[in-house]
């Protein structure tokens, strides 16, 4: 895989090159693709890109070896595929290394994200882009999503974000991102209010929604008719549910404190 700086590097003698001594080589294509054999072949959709394996591999007993640079967009493909292991190489250092980053330590915090999103009252749903297909499609989504939940929302087209722009909206008590899947994941540690994507949102709204490991940056994945689609329009969940959850983490934070 690799960053689209680096896509141009990215050729079939690089790939050819690789098969040599690494056989089961997989380049993965931008966007989707179809295999030339459906039925001998799988495809793999998952942040903005497409990987073709055949029916006996599992995507999860592959290795990853990425080409670019440290960044967001690595960062979300690691999310995107939690359970490989990452290598990574920088054309402009000409640095190779072995990714150690603890995806389950990431995956920990993204959660308290999404426990925050369910105690909000007041949702702000930011229109990163308007460039990227079926924006329109996960903002209607979303705004039934939250109206069934119990919750407001209003919608901003923000363009790039930062913190004095969202810090203007301090009603707001989380806010969800739609943006193109490499920009969907934002570290909103220094933001006054959680950023969360919108699958991190189906998860806090929709009963019907259980995270089963893989974690979709790709907010076209969620929508009717693709890989990732739950039914939101279910009874919501259990409001006693929740009260007893946050007495439990009352206790707990009591005896940290204590």
């Amino acid at each position: 895989m690799y960053d689209k700086t680096h896509f141009l590097l990215f050729t079939d003698d690089l790939v050819a090159k690789l098969q040599e001594t690494h056989p089961h080589v997989v380049e993965s294509q931008l966007g989707k693709c179809e295999p030339s054999n459906e039925k001998s072949h799988q495809m793999i959709h998952r942040c903005g890109r497409t990987v073709v394996l055949s029916q006996e591999q599992l995507i999860d007993d592959c290795a990853i070896f990425y080409i670019g640079a440290e960044s967001l967009t690595l960062t979300n493909i690691m999310y995107s595929f939690p359970r490989c292991q990452f290598y990574s190489y920088n054309p402009e250092t000409l640095e190779a290394r072995k990714e150690n980053v603890n995806v389950n330590k990431m995956l920990m915090k993204r959660y308290y994200l999404i426990e925050k999103a369910k105690d909000a009252q007041i949702v702000g749903i930011l229109v990163g882009t308007l460039g990227v297909a079926n924006y329109l499609e996960i903002l209607n989504r979303l705004k039934k999503l939250i109206k069934r939940a119990g919750k407001k929302s209003y919608v901003f087209i923000v363009g790039k974000i930062n913190v004095a722009k969202l810090a203007n909206f301090m009603e707001i008590d989380v806010f969800v991102l739609i943006a193109c899947a490499e920009n969907s994941l934002l570290d909103s540690s220094e933001f006054y209010r959680p950023v969360v994507t919108p699958y991190e949102m189906e998860l806090a709204c929709n009963s019907s929604r259980e995270w089963t490991g893989e974690y979709p940056t790709d907010f076209a994945s969620l929508l009717e008719g693709i890989n990732q689609w739950c039914n939101s329009f279910l009874k919501p969940t259990n409001p006693k549910g929740f009260w007893l959850l946050k007495s439990v983490l009352a206790l707990k934070m009591l005896r940290i404190y204590v």
